[in-house]
């Protein structure tokens, strides 16, 4: 910890020796959650469990520059715990960005470790202290193949404010069993276009994502090869106040054991937010959608999410505010094999957002 923070004020300070343009900044974003989720059984029993608590979902230290008119760069570095999985990425993985960009006549290329989110929607375009849900595509996107991630990317911008970008990058996952040794030495590959029309009014995305898993054959449960997919189409559109952000996203597991199946995660999202002087209500709605080849479908499952609020900025100079949200969710599986037939939850979650 001390060494990143010490490259950080190194670079901020030969920053500013060299009148480099850059930005230095603490995010964070700290809420109070009340829950209660209730579970019915297949056999029509209903628990209920209660929760009360403070989280401090997320704290991050930023850093972004331009070294010259062609040459930029980014680091972010979060202080919340994550996952390890370190075997194929050496770096921790508590850093999410580290890459510059070179910009030249023809495109934009970028090196290093970065988050790929056009992989995803528009999901992922909106800033993760302003989420308070997230698909179950998005979640088994970040689950089986990462979101910060090394690689390199090239993008061509045409018709000046159209992008295709073209992607290479280490999936996530380092191995390819839990209980094997073989490491996966495949790589996974991406294709993402995005524009802004008609003064903001039309603002679209389309991605497609492939990311091979090696087999295994030396695991307990021996693993074939077998790709994971991603799909997704998007669009924002921007005027009288209004911000809609909407997609409809598909992640795809192929099956690579002899018990195993095909399984595909569906997911469609909007966020709709509007600006009324130092508010800001919004809505953002899920629906989700699980199917898989076993023929017990018993983790077959729908699931719809509601969530409405309003934010409170009290500064017009600070990126400071308060926010106050109510979340419902209903999730259905129909399988009589299933354990659960239906789980109700609903959050009320208060909290801050600083960006300093």
């Amino acid at each position: 910890m001390k060494k990143m923070l010490t490259f950080a004020a190194i670079a901020a300070v030969s920053t500013s020796a060299h009148a480099f343009d850059y930005k230095f900044n603490l995010e964070g974003r700290a809420d109070f959650i009340s829950a209660n989720t209730k579970t019915t059984s297949q056999a029509g029993t209903t628990t209920e469990a209660k929760q009360n608590g403070f989280l401090s979902n997320l704290i991050r230290l930023n850093m972004m520059g331009n070294i010259n008119d062609t040459l930029s760069y980014r680091m972010r570095y979060r202080f919340n715990k994550e996952n390890a999985n370190t075997d194929r990425d050496d770096s921790t993985t508590n850093l999410d960005y580290l890459y510059v960009d070179h910009k030249n006549q023809w495109f934009t290329t970028r090196f290093g470790k970065t988050n790929w989110a056009e992989a995803y929607g528009r999901e992922s375009f909106i800033s993760s202290t302003d989420l308070y849900l997230a698909t179950a595509a998005y979640t088994a996107y970040n689950d089986n193949i990462g979101n910060y991630r090394f690689g390199v990317s090239a993008t061509y911008t045409f018709l000046e404010t159209h992008k295709l970008t073209l992607a290479i990058s280490n999936p996530n996952k380092a191995k390819t069993d839990t209980t094997g040794e073989t490491k996966n030495t495949s790589l996974a590959y991406g294709i993402h276009y995005s524009s802004v029309m008609f003064d903001k009014m039309f603002q679209p995305t389309l991605s497609y994502t492939l990311a091979a898993q090696d087999g295994d054959a030396q695991a307990t449960t021996p693993t074939t090869k077998g790709d994971f997919t991603m799909m997704a189409a998007g669009f924002r559109t921007e005027a009288a106040g209004f911000i809609v952000d909407a997609d409809w996203k598909q992640f795809k597991k192929e099956k690579r054991t002899t018990a195993g199946a095909d399984d595909k995660t569906s997911s469609i999202f909007a966020n709709v937010s509007y600006q009324i002087n130092e508010f800001s209500p919004f809505v953002q709605y899920a629906n989700d959608k699980f199917d898989t080849d076993l023929a017990s479908k018993a983790t077959e499952y729908k699931k719809n999410t509601v969530v409405g609020g309003v934010m409170f900025k009290p500064f017009n100079d600070v990126n400071f505010r308060y926010h106050l949200a109510y979340s419902f969710s209903k999730q259905k599986f129909d399988a009589a094999t299933a354990t659960n037939k239906e789980v109700k939850d609903n959050r009320i979650i208060f909290g801050i957002k600083a960006d300093i």
